[in-house]
């Protein structure tokens, strides 16, 4: 899948995902608007997941909360790298 973010009237690709992939893990924690649009560039199997049962998981297990939150910083200073901000 392709990440993408708007630059005015176009979509600038910051990042492509291989499965296995998760994403969408910054607006389902910081509850905030979502930064960034995911497409899918080939045939996709997606499994969405509601966004309490994944603060529900970080919360009770202490091992995927800090990984969780590890993918969330590290794509969050990638993705201001690449969009200057």
């Amino acid at each position: 899948v392709s990440v993408r973010v708007a630059r005015g009237a176009e979509q600038q690709e910051v990042a492509t995902l291989d499965r296995p992939a998760l994403f969408g893990e910054m607006a389902v924690l910081t509850r905030a608007p979502r930064r960034a649009s995911v497409v899918a560039v080939t045939d996709a199997r997606l499994i969405e997941l509601p966004g309490s049962a994944v603060r529900e998981v970080a919360e009770s297990s202490e091992k995927f909360g800090r990984r969780l939150a590890m993918l969330m910083a590290a794509r969050g200073k990638d993705l201001e790298k690449k969009t200057g901000g």
